[in-house]
């Protein structure tokens, strides 16, 4: 996803989802009921490395799991 198209879905949102929360869908196992999500706390345009980049931080940390 560009930051063009993140913009687009935004503002093509009715202004009654302005206090929604801004989420990161995970994976958890065996999950029953909503999708699981955690919060993201802050969005930052990166530079050097990650120049080019939209970084979303999350609430909490979030790691990769070993693939089998």
């Amino acid at each position: 996803m560009t930051v063009k198209e993140l913009r687009e879905k935004l503002l093509s949102a009715s202004d009654r989802n302005d206090d929604n929360e801004v989420c990161i869908v995970i994976t958890k196992p065996n999950n029953m009921g909503g999708i699981p999500t955690v919060n993201v706390k802050l969005a930052t345009f990166g530079f050097d490395w990650n120049s080019g980049q939209l970084l979303l931080w999350a609430e909490n940390d979030l790691k990769l799991n070993k693939q089998d």
